[in-house]
């Protein structure tokens, strides 16, 4: 069994700079109005979802944002493998490309400004209240040669239903400026149908 989702957008003030001057600027600033007149961007999204058999499952998808002489790709997949509703094995990753050089009045300003990032995640939902999992990161800013990966295990915990999710994450980042150790505790609840993410 196949199941497929594909998205058209046009948009408008979604990749562009709010600043009209003709000189080169590193501040930031809000997305109010374009740099480039009277062009728009647009973005495609493309989902594809398989059923195997009756424990498994495959996801894949893929992401474009073009305009405003920018543009955006991304790939990636799911593989998940049910026992039961809460008892299954999920390993999912994404790789995303962004070439974000800036381009104002005519000029093209860092022309080889692209940003590459991607993770995987292997994760494992014990039963109704227990998930655990590893994540690993990386991301290359090609312009500076700046490059970083991170490495992370979480636990997420359900303490009575799936109304609200506690997640405890512990990662170790490692840029050129050498290592650093981060933790971090998340509450999620919801407010609606949708209920919290375990991973």
């Amino acid at each position: 069994m196949q199941k497929y989702n594909i998205l058209f957008n046009i948009l408008k003030n979604t990749i562009g700079e709010e600043s009209k001057t003709s000189f080169h600027d590193h501040n930031f600033t809000n997305s109010i109005q374009d740099t480039i007149n009277n062009q728009l961007a647009y973005g495609l999204i493309f989902k594809q979802g398989f059923i195997i058999n009756n424990q498994l499952k495959v996801k894949t998808g893929f992401n474009h944002i073009n305009g405003r002489e920018k543009s955006m790709n991304g790939i990636s997949f799911q593989l998940r493998n049910d026992t039961n509703q809460y008892k299954f094995w999920l390993i999912q990753g994404e790789f995303f490309k962004a070439n974000i050089s800036d381009y104002h009045n005519g000029l093209s300003y860092h022309p080889n400004e692209k940003l590459v990032s991607k993770y995987l995640l292997l994760g494992r939902q014990f039963n109704k209240n227990f998930h655990l999992g590893f994540i690993f990161d990386q991301w290359i800013y090609d312009l500076k040669d700046f490059q970083g990966s991170s490495k992370s295990l979480y636990i997420s915990f359900a303490p009575k239903n799936d109304d609200f999710v506690v997640r405890f994450k512990i990662s170790e980042n490692e840029t050129i400026y050498g290592r650093s150790p981060l933790g971090i505790i998340q509450l999620n609840w919801s407010l609606g149908p949708h209920t919290p993410q375990r991973y």
